[in-house]
């Protein structure tokens, strides 16, 4: 797969220090965990819209099997490049049904927030209380 970083506009022109990146690869789907009733909702939307507009766009949290998304956390990212400014994926409301987001455009050299459309990735879970992270060696061979 491919990866591009976004610096803020203002540093451009100034380089950049090498990066560890971390990454998730997960299937897109929604049900419910193995064996529990935390839900879960993992896909793409490509209607996250910049923040002068209102009210910001409503994302329906899908699940099935009776899962629950009661204190859900959202995981997500903008995925693609619609407009040559950097933005970062932001969210105002999450509850057990919707979640709002917005794509925030970097202003660090200018105030204008107008921004075309984008597409993120989320991983929506409700419930999260035994989640944990490890680093994976970069050189190991990974199927």
């Amino acid at each position: 797969f491919d990866i591009i970083l976004e610096e803020e506009e203002s540093s451009l022109s100034s380089g950049h220090a090498v990066e560890t990146v971390a990454w998730m690869a997960v299937e897109r789907g929604n049900g419910a965990f193995q064996q529990t009733t935390v839900g879960f909702d993992i896909g793409d939307w490509a209607e996250v819209d910049d923040a002068s507009v209102t009210p910001p766009g409503s994302l329906q949290i899908i699940t099935n099997g009776g899962a629950s998304f009661s204190n859900p956390v959202l995981l997500g990212n903008i995925v693609s490049a619609a407009d040559v400014q950097p933005v970062s994926l932001r969210y105002s409301t999450i509850n057990a049904t919707h979640v709002n987001m917005i794509a925030q455009e970097d202003q660090s050299l200018d105030g204008e927030v107008t921004h075309a459309k984008e597409e993120a990735s989320y991983f929506v879970v409700g419930q999260p209380t035994d989640f944990w992270a490890a680093a994976i060696d970069r050189y190991a061979k990974h199927p």
